[in-house]
């Protein structure tokens, strides 16, 4: 579970890039629940599903955007 307060949220089951520490690409991940509540300050909290061997190493994650053309 991570905070986020950036626009536009995501939805459950969208596919995200995760990042790292210093903002590298680690691999992906999905969106797996988003919750936004009056007692988090309304502040979305994600939870995003990744691959076992890279729990210890996301930090964030970046919307992935289809190619448009």
């Amino acid at each position: 579970m991570m905070p986020y307060e950036l626009s536009p949220l995501p939805a459950k089951g969208d596919l995200v890039q995760t990042l790292d520490r210093s903002g590298n690409t680690v691999g992906l991940g999905k969106i797996e629940e988003v919750r936004i509540t009056k007692k988090q300050d309304r502040t979305a909290v994600i939870k995003v599903v990744v691959p076992k061997e890279d729990v210890m190493r996301v930090r964030h994650f970046k919307l992935r955007r289809p190619n448009h053309g």
